[in-house]
């Protein structure tokens, strides 16, 4: 694992340290290994909205641990 410094661009940049870990997986997740995160729009069970604002969007995975 190497360790890399960021250039001082901003005074909070300064102190910034990367770890790089070139064994990574750098691609897309394991589909089998994800389960699906329903989103429930703002609505409650009884299918009401309950919280304004929130809704629609892409399906998204969450990974299965």
């Amino acid at each position: 694992m190497a360790v890399v410094k960021c250039k001082p661009t901003s005074p909070g940049r300064r102190h910034v340290v990367k770890v790089v870990n070139p064994e990574l997986h750098k691609g897309k997740p394991f589909a089998p290994l994800l389960e699906k995160n329903s989103k429930s729009g703002g609505r409650n069970n009884n299918g009401r909205i309950t919280t304004r604002h929130i809704g629609g969007g892409p399906q998204a995975g969450l990974p299965y641990c």
